[in-house]
């Protein structure tokens, strides 16, 4: 699976997160097929297709096999959330939604005035962080938006948590803003 199509989300059936491909489905029952055929779907629901390999034992060889099985889970759309195509210093993907610290090591040590705290988001077809500073004068943009590619290149990046799973780091970045962002 290529990675620039990597998509996270939450499953409807038991609310873990999961990462794979976003797919369309038609909103069709197992009912509906045995009763009409093959109906028109009323809707359309939003799912990840993971690729997973099934391994399992020959019967007349005794030797082990392996076969590529795609899953299909129902995701909430509210949730999801495209890879950002950077990995944190863990190796961790980063997505759309992520907290992230940004942390950049000059002359021997990490310094304060190169760490920049801030959401993943898409804008203007990149992936950056957008940094909040409520706390401006009114007339001063208070939202600022620095890409991974150009701006933050040589930074280690830290995930802190995202915004669905720690919403009092949601509600106290888009209130006060500033670069106070902790996992409560």
């Amino acid at each position: 699976m290529r990675e620039d199509l990597l998509c996270r989300a939450k499953r409807l059936d038991n609310g873990k997160w999961i990462i794979g491909q976003y797919i369309q489905t038609p909103a069709v029952s197992i009912a509906d097929l045995a009763e009409i055929g093959d109906p028109m779907p009323d809707s359309i629901q939003d799912c990840i297709s993971v690729l997973k390999v099934k391994r399992y034992p020959d019967r007349a060889s005794g030797q082990m096999l392996a076969t590529v099985v795609q899953e299909i889970h129902r995701v909430d759309p509210e949730t999801l959330c495209r890879y950002a195509g950077v990995k944190d210093i863990s190796g961790k993907p980063i997505f759309e939604g992520d907290f992230i610290r940004c942390t950049k090591f000059s002359g021997g040590y990490f310094t304060d005035a190169l760490t920049k705290f801030g959401l993943v988001q898409e804008r203007h077809s990149t992936f950056g962080i957008v940094q909040n500073f409520a706390r401006l004068e009114s007339w001063q943009v208070p939202y600022i938006f620095r890409p991974f590619r150009g701006w933050l290149e040589g930074y280690d990046y830290e995930i802190l948590g995202n915004k669905f799973d720690h919403p009092t780091m949601w509600r106290r970045f888009t209130r006060t803003g500033g670069p106070v962002l902790r996992c409560d």
